[in-house]
């Protein structure tokens, strides 16, 4: 409900990428990204979840594409998804430039908002036309978000309305909760004022 991926405890890792970091978790409870996990990220030249180091796949270590002659002659040769010929890796064609289908290769490329390589359109994540998924900080309330006020979402906000970075409601005086780090000495409890502070000296 907190909107966790993962939780391993205190085997949790502070980093968010680990080249063979296959189911673990990150101290902010998302997934390890890793060679292997079909997302070019930190550093990777390549990731398509083969890693085979054959033609047509990635190096072992995610470090390169390792090109597959064929791709370009426009016609769909083995290990080719898709070829364009010449029109590979431009805005006209739905084919990279190393004959895969553009929407899905882990790539950002022009005109996507988001490819993580999976683009399952789950929460957080990238929908199948490499278009964002409903997100915390898109303005609208989605999932287990208790508010989302877009690029109005604050780090650690106190007060009625507001909402944190985390799309979790502020805490604010008359929520029933005591926020000590906001200066709360009471709140709600008989004897205690409008401003969450004691009216008589306890």
């Amino acid at each position: 409900s907190a909107g966790e991926m993962c939780d391993e405890g205190a085997s949790n890792v502070s980093t968010g990428y680990v080249a063979d970091g296959e189911g673990l978790c990150t101290s902010i409870c998302k997934p390890v990204r890793y060679c292997g996990d079909k997302t070019v990220t930190d550093g990777e030249g390549c990731d398509d979840g083969v890693n085979s180091g054959a033609p047509g796949s990635c190096e072992l270590d995610c470090s390169a594409w390792i090109e597959l002659p064929s791709c370009g002659d426009g016609k769909l040769d083995d290990g080719e998804e898709c070829d364009a010929g010449d029109q590979n890796g431009t805005a006209a064609s739905n084919c990279d430039t190393t004959c895969r289908v553009r929407c899905g290769n882990g790539v950002r490329d022009a005109g996507e908002e988001c490819d993580d390589g999976v683009n399952d359109g789950s929460y957080g994540t990238c929908s199948p036309d490499c278009e964002l998924a409903d997100y915390c900080g898109d303005g609208e309330k989605n999932g287990t978000e208790q508010c989302d006020a877009g690029a109005d979402n604050k780090v650690d906000p106190y007060g009625q309305g507001l909402c944190d970075v985390t799309c979790r409601d502020a805490p604010y005086c008359g929520d029933g909760r005591i926020s000590e780090e906001f200066g709360e000495e009471c709140d709600g409890q008989t004897g205690c004022s409008d401003v969450c502070r004691w009216s008589v000296v306890r």
